[in-house]
């Protein structure tokens, strides 16, 4: 589980070799993009056919219609983001950091964390929720950089107008327990970007002094590039998308859309599970079975990709994305 100290406000080590710690970081945030990811299809799903813009076209998009470094430079601010764009690039996101692993001479890692995932980085856990109005605030706070939506008097010059940042936190303690019994300690704020940044940090030491069993030319400045695209697309092209999901504008109205009524923009889907005999198991059986065959299909998919960056080989890769 990622925690920060909350005297540095910085991702402690838990391995004193910086190689380790490298892979142990990318190890945990390959699982923390596969579960982003999740977390957005599951909203974006819930989203009404009268917001099919903000939605995407599920149905004309693939993963491999992007590359695998995404958009770069400023298209990241010129191209218009659907949800379905968000989640495609949290897919990319899982790619790179898992190339990154392989090349490091390190295992992928194809599983996410376990819904609800609870970590020091956020005042709230990731879960699995249709989206409203508390859903929106969680997501703009993780793809959020340090000061966007910091109360701190050092960020006073480029966090966001204070009353709107108050009103994100208002909506955090609405839907958040979590966040009402344990305070935002304002020395320490986090989000994502805290364990790109330590990434970051990580790979400039450890290419200064490589282990022996690395390429004399392994392509360290090419790796940090490919970090920072990560980094920098969430705290840009992301921040604002959920930005304008949080005030509405994506949907072409004002913050009112969150209120209960015909208008608002996502439907009210329940969580439920194909396992039988739990709290929470779908009822209807036919419903169930289908579940839990879409549930195989995505083992099978991430067997096909894990396999595929173990060998180092595209057509495992590829057979996956046809699925």
């Amino acid at each position: 589980m990622l925690r920060i100290d909350w005297d540095t406000g910085r991702i402690p080590d838990d391995y004193h070799d910086p190689y380790l710690e490298l892979v142990h970081l990318l190890t945990e945030g390959a699982a923390l993009e596969h579960s982003l990811m999740i977390a957005y299809l599951y909203a974006l799903f819930s989203i009404k056919d009268t917001y099919r813009e903000v939605r995407g076209d599920i149905a004309t998009r693939s993963f491999l219609d992007l590359s695998p470094a995404g958009r770069g430079g400023t298209t990241v601010l010129r191209r218009k983001e659907t949800f379905l764009d968000v989640a495609l690039e949290e897919m990319q996101h899982l790619s790179l950091v898992n190339r990154f692993l392989v090349d490091l001479g390190a295992a992928p890692n194809f599983t996410p964390h376990a819904f609800p995932y609870t970590s020091d980085l956020y005042p709230f856990d990731i879960e699995l929720r249709s989206l409203d109005r508390y859903v929106a605030a969680t997501y703009l706070w993780i793809e959020a950089d340090d000061c966007a939506l910091s109360l701190h008097p050092a960020c006073a010059a480029t966090r966001q107008p204070l009353a709107f940042i108050k009103q994100v936190r208002r909506a955090l303690a609405a839907g958040s327990a979590r966040y009402r019994e344990h305070p935002i300690d304002e020395e320490s704020l986090n989000q994502v970007g805290s364990l790109y940044r330590r990434v970051l940090e990580l790979t400039q030491i450890v290419a200064a002094r490589p282990p022996d069993f690395l390429p004399r030319e392994f392509p360290w400045g090419a790796w940090e590039s490919r970090i920072k695209w990560i980094l920098f697309q969430g705290e840009i092209s992301h921040f604002e998308f959920f930005l304008d999901i949080f005030t509405g504008k994506a949907f072409g109205a004002s913050d009112r859309i969150w209120k209960a009524g015909p208008k608002f923009p996502a439907y009210d889907f329940t969580w439920k599970t194909a396992y039988t005999a739990r709290p929470h198991t779908i009822v209807d059986a036919a419903a169930r079975r289908l579940a839990w065959l879409s549930n195989l299909h995505y083992w099978i998919i991430l067997s096909l990709l894990d396999a595929a960056y173990r060998a180092r080989g595209f057509a495992a890769f590829y057979s996956a994305a046809r699925l």
